[in-house]
């Protein structure tokens, strides 16, 4: 889903948000879920931060804190549902 998500642009990230819901609508399905936050969290951080450092003094770019936090926030959820998803390994295994 990373290059995916370069290459589609915000469709992309509906798309693979809309995979990652209907993904942890079934039975326990944290690990793959918490993957693609991750995935998508880290390339979308790492697309933004690349448009801040290729922008110059004279450069007039919107403001990207937003998009920081969003992509911010799906890799904490990510996290999130792996560490779940590791307990619950450890809890049955």
């Amino acid at each position: 889903m990373g290059v995916g998500t370069i290459c589609t642009g915000l469709f992309g990230v509906l798309a693979g948000v809309i995979a990652m819901l209907l993904l942890a609508a079934r039975a326990p399905r944290e690990a793959p879920v918490g993957g693609m936050a991750i995935g998508l969290g880290s390339t979308w951080l790492l697309l933004f931060i690349r448009a801040a450092m290729s922008c110059d003094v004279d450069c007039v770019r919107p403001d990207l804190r937003p998009w920081f936090g969003l992509a911010g926030a799906f890799i904490a959820i990510g996290v999130t549902l792996s560490a779940r998803a590791s307990q619950r390994r450890r809890a049955v295994g």
